[in-house]
């Protein structure tokens, strides 16, 4: 099932040494209507990651 936000959100594709994982992060370029104050944070500009996607310095 999917969440009435989610075709609103732009994805990237990530390439790690020619391994592609194709919309592994993606990002909501403004947040909906009420958001914010249901979340209690500003999302904007901020890129989320899944697929399987680990984050290290």
């Amino acid at each position: 099932m999917k969440a009435i936000w989610e075709e609103l959100a732009c994805y990237y594709d990530i390439d790690v040494e020619g391994n592609v994982n194709s919309g592994g992060a993606w990002y909501y370029p403004t947040p909906m209507d009420g958001s914010v104050e249901r979340v209690k944070k500003d999302f904007t500009n901020y890129v989320a990651v899944w697929r399987g996607v680990e984050v290290s310095e």
